[in-house]
């Protein structure tokens, strides 16, 4: 009975050991699986990061090729822009030098189309309009002071005429963008018995202008300064004269002047009116300050 115990113990011993090591191997390999599953979270980590890494550099590397890109653009177009602009201002002098000499030609046609070229330049380089109107300012005034380069009125044989291409010149000015900069300059203007029907002296500075007997037919003097100007014996028939500035000027005799037309204008009591007209214009500013404005 003692030996069956005995085998009986030593089995139940070897039972429990085996037991006891399956436990150990079942731990050490959760324990294995955990470390390498730690293992696995720590590798997908770093190459997480190394990918974001060389991202982040692909990126930075992107972004400075294109501002270099970019820097490189703008050098060139810069340079570009200025090239052209050289080539422009170039072709502008020529063009500008050119017109010059022609407006010197005994051709009218030619002078006309210098006229016309120069208007061209002004309009496309504003900087310069002031030396093109001018330029024009004293053309106009050689066209009509210079008896040599006027011929007789079709309308009046006992007047002389400026040549079409001087009245030409006259209209651009009065076209030119700028003139609220740039002066129509022609003060002291002498054009005494001279037909200047259909010029345009839109807001030129005539201070001081010898006009007498001068024909100002359909002439637009808006906004022009005839200050101190001798206009006696003008002809006035159906000219503009809005904001016309005719302080101090002498109107004795101006024929087809009416006192709607001087309405218009800038008048005080130091412009010569003849009596008639003098009496008409106040009536009609007395009549037009007492009516309410609507």
């Amino acid at each position: 009975m003692d030996a069956i115990r005995i085998i009986l113990e030593n089995a139940a011993t070897k039972v429990t050991g085996w037991e006891i090591a399956k436990e150990i191997i079942a731990t050490i390999g959760g324990l294995a699986t955990a470390v390498v599953a730690v293992l696995g979270i720590w590798l997908a980590y770093k190459t997480h990061m190394l990918s974001k890494q060389q991202s982040e550099e692909s990126r930075k590397a992107a972004e400075q090729k294109m501002q270099a890109e970019k820097q490189q653009f703008e050098i060139t177009q810069e340079a570009a822009k200025q090239q052209f602009e050289a080539s422009r201002q170039e072709s502008w002098n020529n063009r500008f030098t050119k017109a010059i000499e022609h407006l010197k030609d005994a051709e009218i046609p030619i002078r006309m189309a210098a006229l016309y070229e120069l208007q061209k330049l002004g309009l496309e380089s504003s900087e310069e309009q002031g030396i093109i109107v001018r330029i024009l300012s004293r053309y106009v005034r050689d066209r009509i002071e210079d008896s040599e380069l006027r011929h007789p009125s079709r309308f009046n044989k006992k007047k002389t005429t400026p040549s079409t291409d001087a009245k030409l010149a006259s209209e651009i000015i009065s076209q030119m963008p700028g003139l609220k900069t740039y002066s129509f300059h022609l003060p002291h203007l002498i054009a005494d018995n001279v037909d200047l029907s259909y010029f345009s002296f839109y807001r030129a500075y005539l201070f001081q202008a010898q006009l007498v007997g001068a024909d100002l037919t359909k002439v637009d003097l808006d906004k022009a300064d005839l200050q101190s100007s001798d206009l006696r014996d003008a002809g006035f028939k159906d000219a503009s004269l809005e904001l016309t500035d005719l302080r101090g000027a002498n109107l004795l005799g101006a024929l087809n002047l009416t006192a709607t037309q001087l309405l218009e204008a800038i008048v005080d009591d130091t412009t010569l009116l003849d009596p008639a007209l003098r009496a008409e214009y106040d009536r009609l500013k007395t009549e037009q300050t007492a009516t309410p404005a609507s």
